[in-house]
C-alpha cells in the first residue's frame, strides 16, 4: 500500500461524506490507497454515512467511544492501523481532487528512484477556504463540493477563496523549507509525513486532549528530526465550512501553547507564545537578524551616567524586583534585583558570577515561569533591544503578568509599538529614558 489517508471525525455525517465521495476512484489506482476513518465517540449517523462507502473504497472505519476531544489519540489509532508508506492526515469536510492522493504521494518519493526519500519530507497541502468562515450561508456560489476537479482548476486560476496561510507563502515564493519555522504550517486539515518519519517522531502527543496546538507541536518534533518541509499547490483541496466554538477554542489554544512551551522551552518557543502561525516565522526572522546585530550594541553600565544610574535607583531599588535583559549584571546593582532574565548565555554567565545571589534565567521574557503579581517592579530593559514589536508586546505582557509596575528602559535602540502606552518618568541622560507602561491599546490578533 503507497498511501493511507487518516481522517479523524466527531459528528460531522454530512461533511465526512463529501470527503470520503472525493477520494473514490483517485488516480493513483484503487489498490494503491486505503482510507481510514477514526470516529471519536460520534452520535450522529456517521457510522452509517462510512460504511456505505465500504465497496467504493479501501476502508477502515475505527470507532473509540466519546470521552472528550481526543484527535491526538484518533489520528495516532489511525496510524497504528495504516498499512500505507505515506500518511496523508485530512480533515473530514476537506473535498479534494482525483490527483490528491498521488500528488502527496509523489512528493515523498526519490525523483530518480521512485523509492520514499530517505531524508524525510513533511509535505503542507495547500487548502483553499479554511478559516475563510465559519458558516455554510458564505459558501461562494462558484464552489461546487461535488465538482471539486473542476472547483479547483477554477480556484487554481483565481485569488478566490485562498489559504489563509497565503500570507506566509507568498514571501517565500511557496518555498516554506527557506522560513526559519515552517513547523508553524503544519495543520492537520491535509498534511503528509513518510509512516517511518512520523513513528521515529514519536506521532502525536495524546496529552493535548482539548482544541489547539497537537498538529504543531508534532510538526516542531519532525522539523527537529532534520524533515523537509515542502508546501505543495497539487495536494490541495477545498475545505468545507463548519462551526466552531471560536472563543473556547482560543483559550484552550493558549493553554495548549504553555504546555508546548514547558515541554520544550527552546528559545523559538518561548518566542512563539507570543505570537501566531502567521505572523511568527517573519518576526522570528526579524529576531535572529537582531541576535547578529546585538554584540555591537552598548552596554547600560557605558550609557547610563552616574546622575542617571542614581535616578534609576531612586525609582526602583527597594521594591522586589527583576530585569528583562540585565547583560553583564551592572544594572542589578542599580536596581538592587532579586532576579533577572539574560538571553545571552555568556552575559548571562558573567552576571551569575557576579551576582550569585540573583536568579538569573537565560530567557527573552515572552514568558516565564514566576508566579502572577510575583514581584513589586519588572524593569525591561536590554531584553527590548531591537526586538521585533510582536515579542515586544508579548514581553511587556508577561511583566504586566508577574509585576505591579512595568517600567521600560528605553533608547534610541527601541523600536515604536503602538500597541503599548506609556508615559515618560525621567530622562536619564544619553539619549536613556525611564517609561512607565500604562497600559496596551488591544490585544494583539492570533489568527
Amino acid at each position: 500500500m503507497k498511501a493511507s489517508v487518516i481522517i479523524p471525525t466527531y459528528n460531522r455525517s454530512k461533511i465526512i461524506e463529501l470527503t470520503l465521495a472525493s477520494l473514490v476512484g483517485q488516480d493513483i489506482g484503487n489498490d494503491n490507497y486505503e482510507v481510514i476513518v477514526i470516529d471519536d465517540g460520534s452520535s450522529d449517523n456517521t457510522r452509517e454515512v462510512v460504511e456505505s462507502f465500504m465497496d467504493k473504497l479501501n476502508l477502515i472505519y475505527y470507532f473509540q467511544e466519546d470521552k472528550g476531544y481526543r484527535v491526538a489519540l484518533a489520528r495516532n489509532e489511525g496510524i497504528r492501523r495504516a498499512s500505507g508508506e505515506v500518511l496523508i492526515f485530512l480533515d473530514s469536510g476537506m473535498v479534494v481532487g482525483r490527483s490528491f492522493v498521488r500528488s502527496h504521494y509523489d512528493a515523498h518519493c526519490d525523483k530518480e528512484t521512485h523509492q520514499i526519500s530517505s531524508r524525510g519530507t513533511v509535505l503542507i497541502g495547500y487548502v483553499y477556504g479554511y478559516n475563510h468562515s465559519n458558516t455554510e450561508e458564505a459558501i461562494p456560489e462558484y464552489i461546487n463540493f461535488h465538482d471539486p476537479d473542476n472547483t479547483l482548476k477554477m480556484l487554481a486560476k483565481t485569488e478566490y477563496y485562498t489559504d489563509i496561510r497565503l500570507r506566509v507563502y507568498k514571501p517565500v515564493s511557496d518555498q516554506i523549507d527557506r522560513l526559519p519555522a515552517p513547523w508553524t504550517l503544519f495543520w492537520t486539515t491535509n498534511v503528509s509525513v513518510g509512516k517511518k518519519l512520523m513513528l521515529e517522531a514519536g506521532c502525536f502527543d495524546e496529552g493535548y486532549t482539548t482544541w489547539g496546538m497537537e498538529d504543531i507541536e508534532c510538526g516542531y518534533r519532525l522539523f527537529r528530526k532534520g524533515a523537509k518541509f515542502v508546501m505543495s499547490r497539487a495536494a490541495c483541496g477545498v475545505h468545507y465550512p463548519h462551526h466552531r466554538e471560536s472563543y473556547t477554542n482560543l483559550i484552550s489554544n493558549e493553554r495548549n501553547k504553555r504546555r508546548f512551551y514547558q515541554t520544550y522551552r527552546t528559545t523559538e518557543t518561548e518566542l512563539y507564545m507570543a505570537s501566531d502561525p502567521l505572523r511568527f516565522n517573519r518576526a522570528y526572522e526579524d529576531y535572529l537578524i537582531f541576535q547578529k546585530q546585538l554584540l555591537s550594541y552598548p552596554r547600560y553600565s557605558d550609557l547610563l551616567t552616574a546622575e542617571g544610574a542614581r535616578t534609576l535607583s531612586e525609582v526602583i531599588s527597594g521594591r522586589k524586583n527583576i530585569v528583562f535583559g540585565c547583560q553583564e549584571g551592572y544594572l542589578l546593582e542599580v536596581c538592587g534585583s532579586t532576579a533577572a532574565l539574560e538571553k545571552d548565555p555568556v552575559l548571562a554567565k558573567t552576571a551569575q558570577k557576579n551576582h550569585p545571589e540573583v536568579d538569573i534565567q537565560q530567557l527573552v521574557g515572552c514568558r516565564t515561569f514566576f508566579a502572577a503579581k510575583e514581584f513589586e517592579v519588572c524593569l525591561i530593559a536590554g531584553s527590548g533591544w531591537g526586538l521585533p514589536q510582536t515579542f515586544l508586546v508579548g514581553m511587556a505582557r508577561e511583566a504586566e503578568r508577574i509585576s505591579r509596575k512595568v517600567y521600560w528602559l528605553r533608547t534610541p535602540l527601541d523600536v515604536e509599538v503602538s500597541e503599548i502606552c506609556c508615559r515618560q518618568l525621567k530622562d536619564l541622560g544619553n539619549g536613556v529614558t525611564l517609561h512607565e507602561i500604562t497600559t496596551f491599546t488591544k490585544t494583539m490578533p492570533l489568527y
